[in-house]
This record gives C-alpha cells, sequence and structure tokens, in this order.
C-alpha cells in the first residue's frame, strides 16, 4: 500500500517485506556498530533498533542521514583509525585462531600484514616515506630503522623485537618455515596484541 502522496511503485515501511526489512537492519546494525564511537549521541539508539520492528524503519533511516551527516561534517574523523582496528582485529583473531590449530605458518603471515601495516601508519603518521622512488613499496625492517631513528618512535629494543618478527614473517612467508617454531609465533602475536594499542591511537 502506498503512502498518500507517493508513486503507486515507492515502497513504504508498511509494504517491505519482514524477509527484506531484517536483511537491510542486519546490514545497518553492523555497519554502524563498528564505525559509530559509544560516546556518539545516537550509540544507544543503534542498540536498540538493531532488533526493532519494521515500524521503526524511518527512525532506522533518520538515524542513519544523521550519522552520515556527522560524517561530512568531520565529526567522525576517527573512522578510518576505527576501521583500521576493527580489520586488524580480525586478521589477529585469525592468527591467534590458526596457532590453536596448529597452523603456525599462515598465523605468523596474517600476524606479519598486521605488523606491516601497523609500521606504515606510523610512517604516515610521521612523515616517514613507505614507498621507495621506484614506487615499490619499503619493506617492514626499512620503515622500522627509520621510525627508531628518524621518527623516535620507540627506542632500539623495540626495533630490534620488530626485527625479530619480521624475521618470523619472511621465513614463513619465503619457504624457509622450518626454521620458526609455534612458540615463536605465539610470542609475535602476543607481542603484536600489546604493540598496535600502544602506538597506534
Amino acid at each position: 500500500m502506498a503512502a498518500r502522496g507517493r508513486g503507486p511503485t515507492e515502497e513504504t515501511y508498511e509494504s517491505i517485506s519482514a524477509a527484506r526489512f531484517h536483511e537491510w537492519q542486519a546490514n545497518w546494525a553492523t555497519l554502524l556498530g563498528q564505525i559509530v564511537p559509544q560516546t556518539h549521541p545516537k550509540s544507544d539508539d543503534i542498540k536498540q533498533l538493531s532488533s526493532s520492528g519494521v515500524r521503526q524503519f524511518e527512525k532506522m533511516l533518520a538515524i542513519l542521514r544523521a550519522v552520515k551527516s556527522d560524517y561530512e561534517s568531520g565529526f567522525l574523523n576517527d573512522l578510518p583509525v576505527l576501521i583500521r582496528a576493527e580489520v586488524s582485529g580480525n586478521y589477529m583473531a585469525q592468527a591467534e585462531a590458526l596457532l590453536a590449530e596448529s597452523y603456525h605458518v599462515p598465523a605468523a603471515v596474517l600476524a606479519g600484514a598486521v605488523l606491516e601495516d601497523a609500521l606504515r601508519k606510523l610512517c604516515d603518521e610521521k612523515g616517514i616515506a613507505t614507498t621507495k622512488p621506484s614506487g615499490e613499496r619499503r619493506g617492514i625492517n626499512a620503515m622500522n630503522d627509520d621510525l627508531a631513528t628518524r621518527g623516535q618512535v620507540y627506542n632500539a629494543a623495540k626495533a630490534h623485537e620488530i626485527r625479530a618478527w619480521a624475521d618470523i614473517r619472511n621465513d614463513c612467508a619465503h619457504g624457509d618455515a622450518a626454521k620458526v617454531k609455534p612458540e615463536d609465533v605465539r610470542r609475535m602475536i602476543q607481542g603484536l596484541r600489546a604493540f598496535v594499542p600502544d602506538y597506534l591511537r
């Protein structure tokens, strides 16, 4: 049934099927739950409406528009950081799950991807190049050295630890996995779990 003043083919919340609504609602809740900080004024409404009925459709749309407006006005400047943290957290969780199933080699490769991404972000913050003049990406060790010396982001002891993580990642990614023990990967993952929140804010 079309609402007064709307075209005969335009759907209103009264005419949306329950299946379509709940699919959209799940996507809506997942998206906003990941990008809207807990301190945002609409955070409680998002949690409440994530399991509401179809008659709340227009209120949900209003929240979506409000969040969009906040983003465009610069009130969600931490959005890239939140997304990066979510992705890194997922990768680390996958690495831990692989390690628990005795797949320490792919676990090290995943953890290495998180490490490389974290160093690139730190380099960006300090104005340190992440690519060579040729356009090729700089490796973990090159970025690590610059962050410890030019950027003074961390000390020589931390740089040494990161080089050890890079060696584990490289051995596992380039055919020398026999050198790496599961316990090495476990320590690497534990170290990264502490490193990322300590240095990426």
